[in-house]
This record gives structure tokens, C-alpha cells and sequence, in this order.
């Protein structure tokens, strides 16, 4: 029996998952490290050496899951819970981790990512672990298991055996209701109510269950700021991202970025009716496309510029706040928002009060507000308290600054200062 074994979650083998293998070798033995495979469309191929566990067919039928259609997705998009019962199907072991090959690291030593954890006998290891609102998209899903769903972010995570077990067995019990319904893809589905996904499963069925689940963005508070399923981010330059030890998600080879933003620029270009009035004789047009195709290039380079430099930016004036706020003994949580935002929320009983610093052109703008209640009064008497803040809607402006003021560092601590204070009262 292991103690930790580690899955990397795959439909093909490729570089992708063949680099990510050779660095999850740097902290866990060949023995220890398994590529738990979809073979839902036919047979994959891996080199001798992996120890390869695939999932297909016969494997949903003996464990009786269900292969859902949502949105022809495959249900290996939908439900990456499969590959832990797969895993634990094979591999006897306390915990057991999962990661998906467009996950990197930017730790010097990936042994400092892990070890944190070595000691750590919580049943789950989620990212972006939390409460679901009304307003998600898995919220009803999840309210078939709770009256109060959870969910989490799948591209890495840890469970211990008898969380892997629960979950099967909350999968198999959810499977024989869609089952008896009839409910057996996206277009035909009576109960009206999505199919768990992998994430409000987990989360959802281990709170239920009392189970000991921990945030990994908790246990690593600023390792988790490129980690989401909404920006992408570039091999091999993601190596070079601030701030370091980084958990990234998801990283792609640069052809796929060219491949999107070509499909993207060339979709609009056919939809674009100002093309249509756009004649230009024979020997002419090689002449044209070539200066548009400059200017789109010229435009492109400018904007990506643009957002490197932005996010350079956040990265100073989040290591400024990190420095700041550390003499303060409140629990806090600092991330980023929207490419212009560096956010600080604190915690007060059961209250969540967030200071936001928002790039707004040239200038770095404070604002101060009641992010649980958004109560206006709380931003009100806030603003009394200095003649130099004013009321933006709910929220107190604390100062609007140029970003490269020399005076940038006293305005942010003054703020903090006046923001911690208030949150005391």
C-alpha cells in the first residue's frame, strides 16, 4: 500500500503529458505515478515503462456510472471523478492526487510544492474550493446531493481513499436516479437538471459529509494567481511569469494560441460587411492583404504588450499590499480580478470586507466596501474619516492616484491603515 500515489489525467499521450510526468518524477517514484486514461474513443498507446490505467465502456457498466452527454463533450470532460474510482480500482494507497497535463509549476524544486502538504491528513485538497451560489452554472446539479452546494476547480487535487469511496458511491447513487429517469444526455434529460460535473460532486458530497476538505489556495495563499479555466497561458514562456512558485492553469503550446486568435480574427473577418464593399483588381490584392495582415500583426503585438505590462503591474502592487497588510493578525485573502484589479478581502465574524486596487488607466484607484451586505452605511462612515475619500455607490474611494507616484507606498499603507481600523469597529 502507498501512502501517496499520483494520477495524470489523460484522453492521449503526447509532450504535453510526457513533460509533465518527467516532472512529477522529480517528487514521486515511477512506481508512485500512474496516467489514468479515457478510452471512451478507442485504445491510447503509452510507452512501456508508464503504468498506464485506462477507463472505457465495460469499466462505466461494471462499476455502474453512467456515460452522459453534455454538450458532446464526453462524459471524461464532465466527470474526472472516474479517473479516482479508476485509480483506486488498481492502486491501493492513503491519498491520491490528480492533475491534468495543462497544469505546470514555476516552484525551482516541484519538492516545495509538495512537501507542505507531506504532513497534511485533510480528506480533500481542493482549488478554488468554496460555497456555489444560486447564479453558477453547477448550482442545481449540486443541490441534488445538498441543500447547500459546494464546489471546487479540477486540474489538480488530493483525496484520501474513503473520499474517493464516498464519492463513488454518491456518483452510483445519482446514477441509478438519472437511470430510472430516463435522463441520459443533455438533449434528453426530464429531470431538467444537469449531471453533476466532477467538481460539484466532490466538494459537495465530502461538506455533506463532514469530511475534513481544505482549499489548496488556503494552504498556498499566492500560489494559485494564474490558476483558473478562463486565460490561457504560453510554453515555454510560462516559465518566466511573476511572481514565482506558481501553480498554472491552463498552459498552452504557442501554436494553440495562434490557432484560436487566427480562427477568432478570421470569423470576424467574414462576418465583417465592409469587406463586401471592398473591390480591388487581380494583382491588387496580395498587395492589400499583406499591409492589413501588417497592421493586424502591429495591433496584436501592441496589446499583448499592453497586458504584459499590465500584469507586471499587479504583480508589484500585489507584493506591496502582501508586505503591507503582514503586520496585521486578521485572516486575509489577496487576488486578483479581471487583469486590473489586486483585491484584499478580510474576514470579520461573518462579515467580508474587501479593499480593491483597480489600474484605471494611468491611475491606481482604492476603493473600500462591505462585500457581504454592500452596505452603504459601512462605506459612509468609512469616508468621514478622511477628507481626502469620497462615495463611488457602496464603496468608500480612498485615494485615485497616478500608478507611478513616488508617494504610491504611503497612500497604500494610509489606506490600509484606515480600511483595518474601520474593519475593527
Amino acid at each position: 500500500m502507498f501512502q501517496k500515489v499520483i494520477g495524470i489525467r489523460a484522453n492521449t499521450w503526447g509532450v504535453p503529458e510526457e513533460n509533465l510526468y518527467n516532472k512529477l518524477h522529480q517528487v514521486f517514484s515511477r512506481e508512485q505515478i500512474f496516467v489514468i486514461v479515457d478510452e471512451m474513443q478507442g485504445k491510447v498507446d503509452v510507452p512501456h515503462n508508464i503504468q498506464k490505467i485506462a477507463w472505457d465502456r465495460e469499466f462505466i457498466e461494471q462499476h455502474n456510472l453512467l456515460d452522459y452527454n453534455h454538450f458532446n463533450r464526453g462524459i471524461g470532460w464532465l466527470c474526472g471523478d472516474y479517473c479516482y474510482y479508476a485509480l483506486q480500482a488498481k492502486v491501493e494507497s492513503e491519498y491520491y492526487w490528480l492533475i491534468e497535463p495543462d497544469v505546470a509549476f514555476t516552484f525551482e524544486y516541484l519538492s516545495d510544492f509538495f512537501d507542505v502538504v507531506e504532513n497534511n491528513h485533510a480528506d480533500a485538497l481542493l482549488g478554488n474550493f468554496g460555497p456555489r451560489e444560486k447564479h453558477d452554472y453547477w448550482y442545481k446539479s449540486a443541490s441534488l446531493i445538498s441543500d447547500q452546494p459546494y464546489g471546487c476547480s479540477f486540474p489538480l487535487n488530493r483525496l484520501s481513499a474513503r473520499a474517493v469511496s464516498i464519492c463513488k458511491a454518491e456518483r452510483q447513487k445519482l446514477v441509478n436516479i438519472y437511470k430510472q429517469h430516463g435522463a441520459l444526455s443533455f438533449t434528453a434529460n426530464p429531470l431538467k437538471v444537469h449531471f453533476p460535473n466532477d467538481e460539484a460532486l466532490v466538494a459537495t458530497t465530502l461538506m455533506r459529509e463532514n469530511f475534513d476538505v481544505q482549499s489548496l489556495n488556503d494552504i498556498y495563499p499566492y500560489s494559485f494567481e494564474h490558476f483558473s479555466y478562463h486565460h490561457w497561458f504560453a510554453i515555454p514562456q510560462v516559465d518566466k511569469l511573476e511572481p514565482s512558485n506558481q501553480v498554472i492553469h491552463p498552459v498552452r503550446p504557442l501554436n494553440r494560441f495562434v490557432d484560436r486568435l487566427a480562427k477568432e480574427i478570421n470569423n470576424n473577418i467574414d462576418e465583417h460587411k465592409h469587406l463586401h464593399y471592398v473591390n480591388v483588381t487581380a494583382d491588387n490584392i496580395e498587395l492589400l492583404a499583406n499591409q492589413i495582415g501588417r497592421e493586424v500583426a502591429d495591433h496584436i503585438a501592441m496589446r499583448l504588450k499592453e497586458q504584459a505590462l499590465m500584469l507586471l503591474k499587479l504583480n508589484d502592487i500585489k507584493t506591496m499590499l502582501i508586505n503591507i497588510v503582514d503586520k496585521y493578525p486578521k485572516s486575509h485573502n489577496i487576488w486578483t480580478w479581471n487583469k486590473e484589479t489586486v483585491v484584499l478581502d478580510v474576514k470579520q465574524g461573518n462579515s467580508t470586507f474587501t479593499l480593491d486596487l483597480k489600474f484605471e488607466g494611468n491611475r491606481l484607484s482604492c476603493y473600500a466596501f462591505d462585500r457581504s451586505s454592500r452596505d452603504l452605511q459601512w462605506a459612509k462612515e468609512l469616508s468621514q474619516l478622511t477628507h481626502h475619500s469620497k462615495l463611488d455607490g457602496y464603496k468608500a474611494v480612498l485615494f485615485s492616484i497616478d500608478s507611478d507616484s513616488s508617494a504610491l507606498r504611503e497612500k497604500m499603507e494610509s489606506a490600509v491603515e484606515l480600511f483595518y481600523s474601520h474593519v475593527e469597529k
